[in-house]
């Protein structure tokens, strides 16, 4: 993106719009799970996801996606008030409750 530098650029509308795009869903996502502040939680998971992409890209390897899963664990079970270990368990399971989305 970085070539392209007019802000209005029809690749960097493209990109705006699909950046748009994700974050309207992972706050959906968000907010249909009973998380506070589910713009935030958008905005934290959409940078890791980003972080994650550049890092592999950047070392050729996808290890970065455990690190960035165990991350984005670490965010939802916290704003669910409860433990990463617990909301594995339930990944693990299948469980859910009124506060966690549908995957």
């Amino acid at each position: 993106m970085s070539e392209f530098r007019d802000p209005e650029h029809s690749v960097r509308v493209e990109v705006r719009a699909y950046v748009d795009e994700v974050e309207t869903w992972l706050r959906d996502q968000a907010e249909a799970g009973g998380l506070s502040r589910p713009g935030e939680v958008a905005t934290q998971i959409r940078l890791l996801v980003a972080g994650c992409f550049e890092m592999a890209f950047a070392t050729s390897s996808t290890a970065s996606w455990a690190d960035g899963r165990a991350a984005a664990i670490a965010i939802l079970a916290g704003r669910l008030g409860t433990t990463p270990e617990e909301f594995e368990k339930r990944i693990a399971s299948g469980t859910e409750d009124d506060r966690s989305p549908s995957p």
